[in-house]
């Protein structure tokens, strides 16, 4: 797990450098160092994504901290969610640019504010490596939030002049990244036609291969 705590994320190959027993201690390291009662989670559509948010939850959960799992998200989905549903904090489990042999986590304190490696950073990761965590009072629970996505689509067309745009037609190349789920709705009843390319209208992905 050598170099995975990054400047402003956390970020390694899976399984070799980020696993779920990695994933489990940062768990319980990030809420050990935030005392938070909460952990916003949200979730890319890597392969490896569901192993580690569930041993990332477990840390959390062991600790003390309830879960308001998102579901599938795009990370800036993840950021207004953290705000709209006032939790104490987040994690975005993803590696953005990186290819899908890779997997990360994106951390942020209450109001989306990113933890980097002069603002938190490092704190954890030295609660990482002393691996001793104060006994907590008692087993967070997970709590599911499954219509972020309307509400994040909402959101957004809240602040656009709709009527204001051209009609287009734009052909749309998803890359089998999150952008496939989300595109469908922040697009349908808008004067844009999409033709989508490595997503469906519905929003899943053809053949998808985790190649984000």
């Amino acid at each position: 797990m050598a170099g995975i705590f990054k400047a402003y994320d956390i970020r390694g190959t899976y399984p070799e450098q980020l696993n779920e027993e990695i994933a489990y201690n940062i768990g319980r390291s990030f809420v050990t160092y935030l005392n938070v009662n909460n952990v916003l989670i949200g979730k890319d559509m890597r392969t490896s994504t569901p192993k580690l948010f569930e041993a990332l939850a477990r840390g959390i959960t062991d600790q003390g901290a309830d879960i308001l799992d998102i579901g599938m998200s795009t990370t800036d989905m993840y950021y207004v969610a953290v705000e709209h549903l006032q939790a104490d904090s987040g994690i975005m489990i993803t590696a953005s640019h990186n290819s899908g042999h890779y997997n990360g986590l994106k951390l942020v304190r209450k109001h989306a504010i990113p933890i980097g490696g002069d603002s938190g950073m490092a704190d954890i990761e030295a609660i990482y490596h002393k691996n001793e965590f104060p006994a907590p009072t008692r087993k967070g629970t997970i709590i599911s939030k499954e219509n972020i996505l309307d509400e994040f689509v909402n959101f957004i067309h809240s602040r656009v002049s709709l009527e204001k745009i051209k009609p287009l037609k734009v052909v749309m190349d998803a890359g089998n990244g999150m952008a496939g789920l989300v595109a469908p709705k922040m697009f349908a009843n808008t004067p844009i036609e999409v033709v989508p390319l490595f997503f469906e209208p519905d929003g899943t992905f053809p053949n998808h291969e985790a190649n984000p």
